[in-house]
Order: C-alpha cells, then structure tokens, then sequence
C-alpha cells in the first residue's frame, strides 16, 4: 500500500479510518495481515506538537493496545536510531530498565550499524510500564528517531489441568508513525479481527470518534 492511496478517503472530523494493507510496503511483514489507522487530521500540511487532536489520536491509541494486550505475553521493542544522542531517553532509559525489572521483565540490549535495540520482556501485560515508556517516546521523545513497537501473545491455555498443553495463541504487533502521525498493525492470520476493532472502537468512543472499517483498498 502507498502513502498515494490514503487520499482517496480522507476521513471526516470525528473519524478514525482502519483499512488494511502496510502504510509503506517496506514495513510489512512476511506471513501476517497489515492495517493500519489514520484520523481526519492525517491530510493536514503541518501537524504542531501538542495539538489536541494529534493527543486524541495518540490516546486512542494507547487505550486500544491496553485492551487488546489485557493478560497477554508483552514485549516493548524500542529502537534508537540516534544510538544514544537524545538526553530526553538517555535520562529516562535507567528508570526504564529499573521499573521493568521490579515488575518481573527481562531487559536485553543489542547494537547495529544503526540503531541501539532494547527489548523489555514481561510474561503478562504492564500497564504501569506501558504508560511510562508510551510517554517516554511518544511525548518526551516524539520526532527523535526513536521508535517503539508493542507485541502482545495470548496464552493459550488449554486444560489448566495440563500445563504442558499451553501455548501461546497468535501474536499482535503495534507501532506508530510519528511523522504523520498513523497507527500500523500487523496481526498473524489466525488473529480474530473483532477483538482490534472492538477495542479501537471502544477507545474512539472514549473522544467522541467513530471507527470506520474497511475490509479492501477498493473501497476507499
């Protein structure tokens, strides 16, 4: 799917559009269904930092994976693309690793050519975590080359008589694109689509919006 495409519906004040496809085909990955999300405010020239409905959207957003993620396997993927030139991460990355610790996640950390990689790990769903990091880098670092990304598995269990029959159900992956800004989501094909679309409808209700599904490209 091309940035192009998304002119061809330009969602009314009070919309938030779902439709599938990868905002930027690169970005898709192997083997899973791409949508992504936009709100009537995404066609604007310049969106300034701090404007109330760009905050709306990044609401929404939050609400919707604190939802879908609810008793989830949780991991928080952030990548530093400035390896360590922004002192809004720099100051908060030590509360970052102790906060995860305390609450039983595993920290790892990797370097490439370039970006610096952390991984935050935890067995069920933080939200206390979760708030702390989506206002580290969607707030406190908005704009700075450092992107997060949420993936959330469910367990799956199966007989609670049986542990060994529990496994973890199909995965859900979540990240913003700050520049414009719009939600991406890539979801393994197993993954019941009702429960994202519930969610986000209830968190677009929470600011008076309404969700609009579209099932294909074609009907945009």
């Amino acid at each position: 799917m091309k940035e192009k495409k998304i002119a061809a519906y330009c969602p009314a004040p009070g919309e938030f559009l779902l439709i599938p496809g990868s905002f930027r085909q690169e970005e898709s990955i192997p083997h899973m269904l791409s949508y992504y999300g936009f709100s009537s405010f995404f066609t604007e020239t310049k969106i300034p930092d701090g404007k109330t409905e760009q905050n709306r959207f990044y609401r929404v957003v939050r609400r919707t994976i604190q939802s879908v993620f609810d008793r989830c396997a949780f991991t928080v993927t952030v990548q530093d693309f400035t390896r360590g030139a922004v002192p809004a991460w720099n100051n908060q990355l030590l509360q970052l690793q102790m906060l995860a610790s305390v609450q039983g996640g595993k920290i790892t950390k990797d370097h490439t050519l370039n970006c610096n990689i952390y991984r935050f790990i935890f067995k069920e769903f933080c939200c206390e975590f979760f708030e702390k990091i989506s206002k580290v880098v969607d707030v406190d670092c908005r704009y700075e080359s450092i992107y997060v990304t949420y993936l959330g598995m469910e367990l799956n269990a199966c007989d609670a008589s049986d542990r060994k029959k529990e496994g973890m159900r199909p995965s859900i992956l979540f990240w913003i694109d700050e520049e414009h800004p719009v939600l991406s989501v890539q979801m393994d094909f197993a993954y019941p689509l009702e429960k994202l679309t519930n969610a986000l409808d209830k968190a677009c209700q929470w600011e008076g919006w309404k969700l609009i599904v579209r099932s294909t490209v074609a009907n945009i």
